[in-house]
């Protein structure tokens, strides 16, 4: 089950800046090995009989990655532009 973007971002508010860029390196690593299976014409993966499926599972990391992003820029002016 994925939990919604805003969720996902609720349990990272409390992670210093250097594991935020560790978590959007894993985010980032995830939408590529998802990429491979969701871009492809072949659905004889065994990925594609779990729910949900690696199409949704790209566009869900997609969006937390997106949010994560957003996030980050937030804390980045918070904690390096505004002190």
């Amino acid at each position: 089950m994925m939990i919604a973007p805003v969720s996902y971002i609720s349990t990272l508010k409390d992670l210093d800046y250097p594991e935020l860029v560790e978590k959007r390196k894993a985010l980032q690593k995830r939408v590529e090995e998802l990429e491979k299976l969701a871009l492809a014409d072949d659905r004889s993966d065994p990925a594609w009989q779990i729910m949900p499926n690696p199409s949704v599972q790209y566009q869900t990391t997609l969006d937390y990655l997106a949010e994560l992003c957003t996030f980050m820029s937030e804390r980045y002016a918070e904690i390096y532009e505004w002190s």
